[in-house]
């Protein structure tokens, strides 16, 4: 399915008073706003009980011995993105976080 289709079949709903606003799509689907702002705050790093920093990351990155460029290709991220983690120019995503916990696991086991 193309994305214009899954966005074109998408609508708001539950304007109702007192009730949160919520993005529906004809297949029942539906999230409230607070979830989806809850999603795009822990995605941005903002509300994660410890964020990683980039002294972390670097340390976990050198004890795997990786460059800059093994690390991104290994998280599927770009170098640039890697080295704005590092120098802390950009919070580190949960997502992010949560790949390198796994890769820890993964190379212990």
């Amino acid at each position: 399915m193309r994305i214009g289709k899954i966005t074109e079949a998408a609508r708001v709903g539950g304007a109702r008073r007192g009730s949160s606003i919520a993005l529906e799509w004809g297949c029942g689907v539906d999230f409230g706003s607070e979830q989806l702002h809850r999603w795009a705050r822990e995605q941005a790093g903002e509300i994660m009980s410890a964020p990683m920093s980039g002294g972390a990351f670097r340390a976990r990155r050198k004890r795997h011995g990786m460059t800059l460029d093994a690390a991104a290709q290994a998280l599927g991220l770009s170098r640039r993105t890697i080295a704005y983690y590092l120098s802390e120019e950009q919070v580190i995503p949960k997502t992010v976080m949560l790949a390198t916990d796994g890769y820890d696991g993964r190379e212990a086991a």
